[in-house]
């Protein structure tokens, strides 16, 4: 979360530095707002979080809510070359370990 808001106020050198990493060579449909939001979303999912410690059931439904936005985002705002295997294979695995939990939750 603090990464991705902190990418948005840095966001000319993360733009040099993400072009110099991957294998993008332009970061024009990407932009502040974009972290801001992905920030948000972490946030969000974090609360989630806490309210299936406390037992909670809405958790459930904050941190499933929020994961599927930050695995479909990218796709919307970018394209399907965006789409990530291995966030898909780490959401599906928590939502199945959270959901094994959900009867014991109020």
């Amino acid at each position: 979360m603090l990464l991705f808001w902190g990418s948005a106020i840095f966001f000319d050198p993360v733009k040099e530095f993400v072009i110099g990493v991957t294998n993008l060579t332009s970061m024009d449909k990407i932009t502040p707002f974009y972290f801001v939001l992905f920030g948000a979303l972490c946030l969000v999912s974090f609360v989630g979080v806490l309210k299936m410690k406390r037992l909670q059931k809405a958790g459930f439904f904050f941190y499933l809510g929020t994961q599927l936005a930050m695995l479909f985002l990218p796709v919307v705002w970018l394209n399907w070359n965006a789409f990530s295997v291995n966030n898909t294979i780490f959401t599906l695995l928590f939502v199945l370990i959270y959901l094994s939990f959900y009867r014991r939750m109020n």
